[in-house]
């Protein structure tokens, strides 16, 4: 049994270094450059990888049955489900408004770095939505490879995330600095002051 937890766990990690090794630059380059893939073309690769080795991971990790840590109830089914939903919004909410760019910042290249709705409070709402979502299923089946899951996901995610701002610090340099020192990554302060911040190009 333990042995499956491990496998698990190797095979997650497996995926998300491979998902970030194919989401840098170096590689999307060499991939551009020596097999004749055009950008839009690459990142429809990515994206079609990404989901097509998601689903048996997804399967295995939250569907399949598997031991229970603690017995179901109406409470933590509903608790659960509005988690759920919650994260789900806070997700459909950034795809829809960002869904070219997945960066984790609103950033638009073109214009400056502008800083509006969920970004305000959290830099990385998309994120949110996923850690939400992701809490609300294991409230709705509480068992260990949802737990499992759910913890080298968050873990990877946040560690992938410093590796993300740092690419945008080399973008936009002071001022994305300063919005993170005054927004939160992860876990938003509604009631703190906040700077409408503008990068001129």
């Amino acid at each position: 049994m333990w042995m499956n937890y491990t496998v698990l766990v190797i095979v997650w990690l497996a995926y998300g270094l491979i998902h970030s090794a194919l989401a840098t630059s170096n590689i999307k380059r060499y991939s551009v450059d020596n097999f004749g893939i055009s950008d839009k073309g690459y990142r429809v690769f990515y994206n079609v990888f990404a989901i097509v080795t998601l689903i048996p991971l997804v399967y295995v990790g939250f569907y399949k049955s598997d031991r229970q840590i603690f017995e179901e109830n109406l409470y933590s089914d509903v608790l659960g489900a509005v988690i759920f939903f919650i994260g789900l919004f806070v997700m459909i909410l950034i795809i829809k408004k960002y869904f070219a760019q997945m960066s984790g910042a609103s950033t638009k290249i073109e214009d400056g770095l502008h800083i509006d709705g969920l970004h305000r409070h959290v830099r990385h709402p998309l994120y949110l939505g996923t850690f939400l979502l992701l809490l609300g299923i294991l409230f709705y089946r509480p068992q260990v490879n949802v737990l499992i899951s759910t913890i080298i996901i968050i873990l990877y995610t946040i560690f992938a995330i410093r590796w993300e701002e740092q690419k945008l610090l080399i973008n936009f340099g002071a001022q994305y600095s300063e919005y993170c020192a005054s927004t939160p990554r992860i876990i938003p302060r509604f009631f703190a002051k906040r700077k409408n911040l503008k990068i001129k190009k």
